[in-house]
This record gives C-alpha cells, structure tokens and sequence, in this order.
C-alpha cells in the first residue's frame, strides 16, 4: 500500500519533462509477470506515452540494443543469458531503471546480468521493505534513501489501515516447539497403538502442519472467527498454508465444515496427478478467481501458499489466516494484503495459526525502531478495549461532565445542545471514533462494558437525526456489526429504521411532534425538519420551494422577534407542514398536472420576473405577479395560454428522455432545442431565453434523480 506504482509512474512523468535528458529511455522492471502487467497496465491507463511490454528476452534485447526514448516494462527474469550474460547491450547513458520490488532480485546474477547489459544506466530502487544483510543491502547496491514513506504515515494519512496481529490456538503453533511436543499437542488422546503409527507418518513438521486432525480443529475456530468478525461487515479472507497439500486440505475441511465459500491457488507442476491435479487452475481460471474475489460476493476466501503473498491488491480483504513460516521481508510484504483501504474498513487483521511471532518481531527490529514502530500492532486486544474506553468516555464529555443515561430531560438537552452544526459535526468524529473501536472489539465478550453507554449516545445520535434531518448522523458509514447493535437496543425504544430520519409523510411524523415535551420543542422540530425538506425540493420544484422557504423565514422570525406566540407559531408551522406533505395541491391550484405544474411555475417567474411574489393567493386559482391560469397572456400580440405551453414544453422534455440522457450531451442538446422551438412558437418573450431553457433542462434533471 505504498503506492510504488503511482510513484514510478510520476517519476517517469518527470524524467520524460526533463529537456536535459534528451528524451531518455525508461526501463521498468519488476520480478514477477503479473506486477509487470499490473505496471503495464498502471502506466497505460494514465495516458503515459506507447508503453511498450517486452514480450520475451529477445524482444527485450532489440528494444534495447536502439533506446530511442522507449519506455519498456520487463521481468528481470528475461536478463538470463540469452540477453546477456556480462555482455553489454547498448553503451547509452541516457537510460534510467526504475526497479519494482529492490530487495529480492537485485543482489544475485539476474542483477548482474542487467548492470552489465546497461553499464551507464542510472538505477532507482522503490520497495516497501528495505533489507540490511551483509549479502543483500538495499542502501548500499543502490545509493542513500531519496524519499521515505511509511506504513504509519500511509495510515495517518488515510491511504491505508493500521494492521493487527493476534495469534490463535497456541497449543496447535508449530514455530519454536519441539516435534515430540508438536505430535502430543496434535494427537492428544490417541490410543499409544495408534500413535506410533501416526508418529511414523507425521515424523516431520511439515506433515504435521498437513495433519487432517490438526487442520480441521483449525478449520473450525477459522470458520468461527471469520462468520463472526470479519464477514458481518462485508469483507473476505485469505488463508496461507505451508505446503500445497495443507492448502488443499483447508479447502476440503473448510467445505465439509459447511464454512465461507472458497477457492484453492497454488503452482500446478508439471504432470500433476491426484487431488492436486483434480483442483488445479489454468491461469485464465486464476484470473477470473481473483477477479471474482475482488468484485463479487463469493468467493469469501482464497487459500493459498506461495500465491498472492505480495503485490496482490485486494481492499476486501481485511484478515489473512496465516498457518506457514515466513520471516523477514517476505512475512511483512504478506501481512501488507489486509491494509488496503476500503469503506468501513478501520484496520486489517492478521491471525497466526503457526506462531510467527517471534519472526514477526525480528522483522520489525531489522528496520530498526525508527521505521517499524506502528507498523503492525500485535496482540492488541488491551489496547483496542483501553482506547474503547477513551473514546466512549470523551463522546460523553461533550455533553458535560456527568453522563445521565436514564434521565429524559437530559437527553431532551442534549439534542437541543445538538442544534448547531458545528456541535453535530464534532459530536459525530467522536462517536464514530467510539464506534469504529467498539466494532473492531465485536464479537468479543468485552464489548458489553461498553454497551450501555455507546447505544445511549446512539440513542441521542439517532433524536437529533430525527430533529435535525442530518443525514452525517444515520449509521450507514458503520459496519453491520456495530449497525445490529445499535438496531438491537433502538428497536426496544421503537425504532425501527436506522439511517433514516422518520418522514415528515409518515404518519408516524406527527406522533413525533406530539411526543415533543414542551410547544418550543415541538416547533423547533417542525423548523428544522421543514427547512430540510424545502432544501431538498429546490432541486424538483424551485418556485414552490422559495415560495415555502419565504414563508417559514417570516414565521421564524416573527416568533423570535416576539410577534407570534408559540401557539400561533406552531399552528403556522403545522400549516406549512400541511402544504409541503401535499405536493399535488399546488398543481391543483394552477389547474394543472401536478407533473407540469413546477415546469409552469418556472416559465411563469421569467416571464414576470425574479421579484415578483408567488405562492400566496391572490384569488381562485391565481398565481401573483406572474399570470393566471387559462387566462391568456400578452405574448407580442398573439394570445396563448400559459398552461398549454408548459404542457408543451413537458411533452418536449419526456419525448427526447432516452435512458442515460443527463449524462448524455447529444440528448440534451436535442431538449434545449425543442423546448425553445416550443417557446418561440408561442411567442414568450422573456430577457434571457437560453437561461430558461437551461433552467428547464436542470428541473427535468432534479426529477428524474
């Protein structure tokens, strides 16, 4: 998640600018086919000038031998010794490497052969792991660090997710225990007969790790773990296995344990037979999976042992099942699947079934404090359920010092207290900080410490949702873990939907109102939730909404300036209310189609103009200022009704409506012409033609949203 390849592409941006370089050629070259077409395929879908992929040693070769500004992706595979085995290619100076991955192949003859095929060339390196070793030293076989970017600041930045490490099962690890203890741990109660047959068979801890006893206890927490965690949120996993017959054998438990729908990847060898054969995948049939995990809802797993364990891009994928030895860079490069970002992923899990901890922690101390630090949070269930506590605690304090869980007229403060914006914005990024932890504790048992009083600020959340019409306040940007949870206690209160606010045309909104303990509350409910809704039909009828906007502004702020009792303010706002949940009764009063009415209202303003008044009768049937409906209006001498032209111009808009067309530019521009041919024809005559037109489109827009 470190972006190497956006970096590499905007590095070679840079070189190509360079007027100095004289247009150099540009070499990308990484140690695996499917990140060579991944930075094809990165390069070419930014526009970068005629990327070209070698498609064999010998094509790379020519490309080589005549660089004429080129920019050539290769494996660096393809430097054996039919490219070049110490032999010089082309003696140019003008040649920049950018190598993908630096740590792995860049210190053996492969290297050797491609430094020497290109004596003059200038090398960058870019990895997400570094490695210091007497043999392999990233720093010293390519220069000093240029730029640094780490996994902490990737994650502060919101680039990526922290990663947690927990181990499970401890009886079952393999690292650093014994065979003799590995076999009694795994074989605990068999009779001796039978264990010293099952000796001879599993001598080894390879054989163990495949042991069809020890995989499917395994198999079974895995299951538990994952049906818990991570899939009630929407994300997958993957499982690493240490030997291709261990993956398989997952897979087989994992079925017949009625588990998560998965798929099995690992290297198909030549002449395979068996099962191995049986459950092997042609390469087409290995992309289609991993594009099938990517995109779709099953597969939920993917379990693997030498696949996907680096350069494999996959936000989903929020947990790796690790049951394999790993050390060094290769164990950090594989738990980096799970930090990918993806909505309402707050952090990436690895769980170790073998033992790694020790290599992890060895690993993490080669980078020395100074780059490892909070790079992989291990064991860090303490931490998660101390830093709950913090956040509960500081969403509560926003409320004052003292929290009143069962006290009503509390709560009655506290969404009044929630009026202004500013206090629900950061009353928000305090609850979801809360949440976001409390959710990453699920399903663990020390979530209920927490309960009361996080679904307690879900309870005031969810009255200001209502009160404010505030949809940054629904919990729909939470996991459905957190979601259920919530649900679960709100319901209890009569709750039933939880991302949104109770309509103001449900009967149901009335009895809100009405369940207000005081007048002011009550008016203050209908305000809000009134200025809302008005906001919202600006888009699908504009006149009529300013008009309601013009009203409940006067009564605003006739009752604030103490010209209105509350009394007659809540009588004034209820009728409002009435108008605005009867949509129809405007179009009733223009004597028109509800569907054109808001079309004529729009025609009607320019025609009288911006200042004229509307929406208050002025008599049966009359529109103020603009014109009245089925009476003729004044158009250059020739009389025609207003009402038939808005007709006309809504019969316009329907007939040039194909599927898509607010995306479509042809269609639109076949609406703008015949709603003005409409127009002309009628001979309305208004200051600014085209910005009616424009007008009409944009309304026709709003609707059909």
């Amino acid at each position: 998640g470190s972006g190497k390849s956006l970096t590499m592409l905007w590095a070679a941006f840079k070189l190509r600018q360079q007027a100095e370089l004289g247009n150099p050629t540009l070499l990308i070259v990484t140690d695996r086919t499917d990140l060579d077409d991944q930075i094809f395929a990165t390069f070419r879908n930014a526009g970068f000038p005629t990327p070209v992929q070698a498609r064999s040693a010998k094509h790379l070769r020519n490309e080589l031998s005549h660089p004429v500004g080129q920019t050539i992706m290769s494996t660096v595979q393809k430097f054996r010794t039919s490219v070049a085995d110490g032999v010089e290619v082309t003696p140019e100076h003008s040649i920049f490497v950018l190598t993908d991955e630096a740590h792995v192949t860049q210190y053996g003859k492969l290297a050797g052969n491609l430094r020497a095929a290109l004596p003059h060339a200038t090398f960058f390196a870019f990895t997400g792991t570094p490695i210091a070793k007497p043999r392999r030293n990233t720093v010293a076989e390519f220069g000093p660090v240029i730029d640094r970017y780490d996994h902490v600041q990737s994650v502060r930045d919101g680039v990526t997710v922290p990663i947690r490490y927990a181990g499970r099962l401890p009886e079952l690890h393999l690292a650093g225990v014994d065979i003799d203890t590995i076999f009694d741990r795994v074989f605990r109660g068999i009779p001796d007969d039978e264990r010293e047959r099952l000796k001879r068979k599993y001598a080894n801890r390879d054989a163990i790790a495949a042991a069809p006893r020890r995989i499917e206890a395994i198999a079974g927490d895995l299951i538990a773990h994952f049906e818990a965690a991570i899939e009630p949120n929407g994300f997958k996993g993957q499982v690493v296995a240490a030997s291709r017959e261990a993956a398989l054998a997952y897979y087989q438990a994992i079925r017949e344990l009625n588990g998560p729908s998965g798929e099995v990847l690992y290297t198909v060898l030549h002449n395979e037979e068996g099962d191995l054969a049986e459950h092997a995948h042609t390469a087409t049939e290995e992309k289609e999976i991993i594009r099938r995990f990517k995109e779709e809802a099953d597969p939920k797993l993917l379990i693997v042992c030498d696949k996907l364990l680096k350069g494999f891009d996959a936000p989903v994928e929020q947990v790796m099942y690790l049951d394999r030895p790993l050390r060094e860079h290769t164990l950090l490069q594989a738990i980096g699947r799970v930090n990918r970002r993806m909505e309402k992923k707050t952090y990436g899990l690895v769980v170790d079934y073998w033992g790694n901890l020790g290599e992890l922690q060895a690993a993490l101390e080669q980078y020395g404090t100074d780059l490892s630090a909070g790079m992989v949070e291990i064991n860090a269930r303490d931490r998660v359920i101390a830093r709950t506590e913090e956040a509960v605690e500081a969403a509560l304090r926003f409320f004052g010092p003292e929290a009143r869980l069962d006290d009503p007229a509390h709560d009655d403060r506290c969404v009044r207290f929630l009026e202004p914006e500013d206090r629900r914005i950061r009353f928000n990024r305090l609850f979801k900080n809360a949440a976001d932890l409390m959710d990453e504790l699920l399903p663990d048992p020390a979530y209920r410490r927490f309960d009361e009083r996080l679904t307690w600020l879900a309870r005031i959340r969810r009255r200001a949702l209502n009160r404010y019409a505030d949809r940054s306040l629904d919990f729909s940007d939470y996991g459905n873990k957190i979601q259920r949870l919530i649900a679960d206690h709100l319901v209890v209160d009569g709750v039933t939907a939880l991302n949104e606010p109770v309509s103001i045309y449900s009967p149901q909104f009335r009895d809100l109102v009405d369940e207000q303990p005081t007048q002011q509350e009550r008016a203050s409910l209908l305000e809000h939730r009134l200025a809302a809704e008005i906001t919202v039909r600006t888009e699908t009828d504009p006149v009529f909404a300013e008009s309601l906007r013009e009203r409940l502004e006067r009564i605003i702020a006739a009752n604030r300036e103490r010209r209105m009792e509350e009394q007659q303010t809540l009588a004034e706002l209820s009728g409002l209310l009435d108008d605005v949940r009867n949509p129809h009764a405007h179009g009733e009063q223009l004597e028109i189609d509800p569907e054109v009415a808001p079309y004529y209202a729009v025609i009607a303003r320019a025609i009288a103009g911006p200042t004229a008044p509307f929406g208050e009768r002025a008599g049966p049937g009359a529109v103020p200022g603009v014109a009245e409906p089925g009476v003729p209006y004044d158009a250059g001498g020739t009389e025609s009704d207003l009402r038939t032209v808005s007709e006309l111009v809504y019969d316009a808009l329907r007939d040039h409506a194909v599927v898509g067309w607010q995306a479509k530019f042809d269609a639109q521009r076949e609406m703008r012409r015949a709603i003005k041919a409409v127009l002309r024809e009628h001979k309305v005559s208004v200051p600014d033609i085209d910005g009616l037109v424009a007008r009409l489109v944009d309304l026709a827009k709003g609707r059909a949203a």
